[in-house]
């Protein structure tokens, strides 16, 4: 089963947060935060919007690095 994309154009993050309790991403307020397998970086970007001070993304497919880096310079 595909999940829907959010209005930026990610996969929705919707189904993630649950499986730790949470009904949405905490507040982040300055923490470091690394997510390895990041794919296109919505989790990254999501998390940097919640207050993270630092967030780095890993991935080792270069197509989706270079598309979550474009979309952080935007």
């Amino acid at each position: 089963m595909t999940r829907p994309m959010d209005a930026s154009g990610s996969r929705s993050n919707d189904h993630f947060w649950p499986q730790f309790g949470l009904d949405a991403c905490p507040r982040l307020e300055g923490q470091r935060v690394l997510e390895i397998g990041c794919g296109f970086g919505s989790r990254c970007f999501e998390v940097a919007g919640h207050g993270a001070e630092h967030v780095l993304g890993i991935d080792t497919n270069l197509y989706h690095v270079e598309s979550a880096s474009s979309r952080r310079d935007r």
